[in-house]
């Protein structure tokens, strides 16, 4: 797709909302200024439900948690984690279609960074529900937040900074979004007019891909390229 786009002269961006939003900007920039230290380890998970009967099932649409809810969790930690892939684990429960509705992640880094992510579309059985969060631990401190994937309005995370034995220095930073998909829009507006560059770029894309394609390999999926 990416090449095509280039022989036709056109921008290609792959569309994560989510990745547009001040509160992204603002969390990658602690982790980036290094106020918690290198990264040690994330946690991560996107779990709904209410796709019981869903196009989001099929197996002939390339249908399953890992690919539409996953995809936001491994987009989440290659944001943060800049290394080279080392090892991934996995376990998926998978129905008589071969589709999975439940994941289990861990992905190991070869600076020593370690990831772990859990997603599924099929969350309980009686009530329409999600469930979301993320942990990014490092040498000096630590951030936690239960923010919603993609969600707008008033968003706060907790900072947690190390200091001298248990003592721990807390603050909530908080970031506003009024919506991500204008946000999206107005920076592959701003590429088309040669004003910005695509906030998702090809190579993240494909990283992005290559990782998932991997975990469902190793799930057993069955259906991804290498």
């Amino acid at each position: 797709m990416f090449a095509a786009a280039k022989e036709n002269g056109v921008i290609l961006m792959e569309a994560f909302a989510y990745l547009h939003s001040p509160y992204m900007e603002k969390l990658r920039s602690i982790v980036a200024g290094g106020e918690i230290g290198s990264v040690d380890y994330i946690d991560t998970a996107f779990l709904t439900q209410c796709y019981s009967d869903d196009f989001r099932l099929h197996k002939e649409f390339g249908g399953g948690a890992i690919y539409d809810v996953g995809c936001y969790c491994t987009s989440m930690i290659l944001s943060l984690i800049d290394s080279p892939i080392k090892y991934v684990k996995a376990d998926a429960e998978l129905d008589s279609t071969g589709v999975d509705y439940l994941a289990g992640v861990l992905i190991g880094f070869e600076n020593g960074a370690r990831a772990s992510f859990n997603t599924g579309m099929i969350l309980g059985t009686d009530t329409c529900d999600r469930y979301d969060r993320l942990f990014v631990h490092g040498s000096k401190g630590h951030i936690r937040s239960d923010v919603e994937y993609n969600a707008g309005g008033e968003l706060s995370f907790s900072v947690t900074i190390k200091k001298q034995g248990w003592e721990r220095d807390i603050r909530t930073e908080t970031a506003t979004s009024v919506s991500n998909y204008t946000l999206e829009a107005e920076n592959m507006n701003s590429s088309i007019r040669g004003r910005a560059v695509p906030l998702v770029t090809e190579e993240f894309s494909i990283k992005n891909m290559k990782l998932l394609d991997t975990i469902l390999d190793t799930v057993g999926y069955n259906d991804s390229g290498k």
